[in-house]
């Protein structure tokens, strides 16, 4: 998919699914219908738009009608993803087109749950099959915090701010095999009841019956422990959608912390229509950002914690690039910038003379073979490694921090690392540090190496545009550190009580 044209698929997308969801919540049937009331909405559209973006059939006739390749009489797409095509194509001038739902290998799994006697079978011959991955006492504490992780970096920055609450807490996990991934110990655990499966009679079964099923196993672990506080960060991934809107059925409040930022003028699906009662974030520019998408959620300034705000004194000719990029990724969309941005990457190490380069990997993106082979070319690049670097390691002495839309550009910049932004979208990158003379953007890769050409000649006129990042940053983070931490066990005890008063 040429680069423009993902961000016209992109926002026909986010268009097709707020569409729907409204026809579907008027219907009160299909995709926004409740069941034992918890709302299943969010949880979908995330699915809708995830599997949208990874589906090959759509993303072609996309491809198809929007270059001027015709429009064709027909659509096959997947079943599960019919009716949002159905949206999609008049979008894409596409009208008459009709859409043929298929069964697709991705429908395979939801096919186990029309069927509740065979998914009940399959779970216990897991259990007998690998006995030593699951507890036979879910309940292996009873905690008044419940955190929900599904990365190792996550449990980085909940297990702290939980810690401090001075409240028990849990994190919720699978199974063993999670709780070592996720390296948490059995007196933080909770582990997801596999009960056996009640095939239910709703608009969601002929399509979505694993949401149902795990909507079910968290509103019963809720029911036994009830919670006081549902914590997880992030929040646009639709399990955590679904957890929050089953602690809203269940009367229990939830916290999403920021992970990350916004990079475009109006966030994707899963920053819209949030089921989370209160959204912690950086500064109030976030905040800003989302709150007209989220009408029903608490938005709070908190800080950063795990910054320190960094000033280096002289430029130290020392350059970042933080990778986010994937060529076989489409869930993001930038597999669309993967080439340039690694020619531009390829630029530099070739003719950056004097400059220290240093390559950071994406914690959940790992590198191809061929990708360590272009970089061991290079003697002056140094590769770091999330697993054993923190990002302030990375980041540090560094004067320039080169992304797609990596939102750990925004952390460069506490730092007091300028931004320099290759952005292909139609518009400007969010925060827009090129606007206020904090940082560079540009929309190509010969203009990107321009002007790193002549920064490279005059490192120099660097000082004035950090002077301008120090500044800009001050609406980008309320606070940082212990401060910030202190914040948000403050915001977290504050919506306990609040909580508890309103039940009573």
């Amino acid at each position: 998919m040429k680069s423009i044209n993902y961000w016209t698929f992109e926002e026909s997308l986010n268009e097709a699914i707020e569409t729907l969801l409204f026809k579907c919540r008027s219907a009160d049937s299909g995709l926004g219908s409740k069941f034992s009331n918890i709302d299943y909405g969010g949880a979908i559209a995330r699915l809708l738009y995830t599997s949208a973006h990874n589906d090959d059939l759509l993303r072609r006739y996309f491809e198809r009608i929007v270059e001027g390749g015709g429009k064709p009489l027909w659509a096959l797409v997947p079943s599960d993803l019919s009716a949002l095509a159905r949206e999609l194509l008049p979008i894409w001038g596409a009208s008459s087109t009709v859409v043929i739902g298929i069964p697709t290998k991705r429908q395979l799994h939801r096919y186990l749950f029309y069927f509740p006697w065979l998914l009940n079978i399959w779970i216990l011959l897991k259990r007998l099959m690998n006995p030593s991955l699951y507890s036979s006492n879910v309940l292996k504490v009873d905690p008044s915090i419940l955190c929900f992780a599904h990365h190792k970096k996550f449990v980085g920055l909940i297990r702290p701010i939980a810690s401090k609450t001075g409240s028990r807490y849990a994190f919720l996990v699978r199974d063993k095999r999670q709780q070592a991934l996720l390296d948490l110990r059995d007196d933080e655990v909770v582990y997801l009841s596999s009960s056996p499966y009640q095939q239910i009679k709703s608009g969601f079964k002929s399509k979505w019956p694993d949401v149902l099923n795990l909507a079910s196993r968290f509103d019963n672990i809720l029911f036994k422990i009830k919670p006081k506080m549902l914590i997880y960060c992030e929040g646009d991934a639709w399990p955590q959608d679904l957890f929050a809107h089953t602690g809203k059925k269940n009367l229990i409040p939830s916290i999403c912390m920021q992970w990350g930022a916004y990079p475009s003028s109006r966030p994707r699906i899963g920053f819209r229509h949030m089921g989370c009662t209160a959204f912690l974030t950086w500064g109030d520019y976030f905040g800003d950002q989302l709150k007209s998408y989220n009408t029903e959620t608490q938005f709070i300034s908190v800080g950063h914690p795990g910054l320190q705000l960094g000033l280096p004194e002289k430029i130290n000719r020392r350059i970042i690039f933080l990778l986010n990029t994937d060529p076989n990724g489409k869930v993001t969309g930038l597999d669309a910038f993967h080439e340039q941005f690694w020619a531009l990457l390829q630029w530099v190490a070739e003719n950056a003379d004097g400059w220290e380069i240093i390559v950071r990997m994406h914690p959940m993106i790992p590198l191809s073979i061929a990708e360590r082979d272009l970089l061991s070319r290079f003697k002056c690049i140094q590769l770091h490694d999330p697993a054993n670097k923190t990002l302030m390691e990375s980041l540090n002495k560094c004067d320039l921090a080169l992304t797609v839309s990596s939102s750990s550009v925004i952390e460069a910049a506490a730092c007091g690392v300028i931004p320099f932004i290759l952005n292909p979208a139609p518009w400007s990158f969010k925060p827009e540090f090129y606007a206020h003379r904090a940082g560079f953007e540009f929309d190509n890769v010969p203009l990107a190496i321009e002007r790193l050409k002549a920064l490279m000649l005059n490192p120099g006129d660097l000082l004035e545009i950090r002077g301008n990042l120090i500044e800009f940053r001050k609406k980008l983070f309320l606070t940082v550190g212990d401060s910030a931490l202190n914040n948000i066990v403050a915001a977290i005890n504050s919506l306990i009580i609040s909580s508890k008063a309103g039940r009573n």
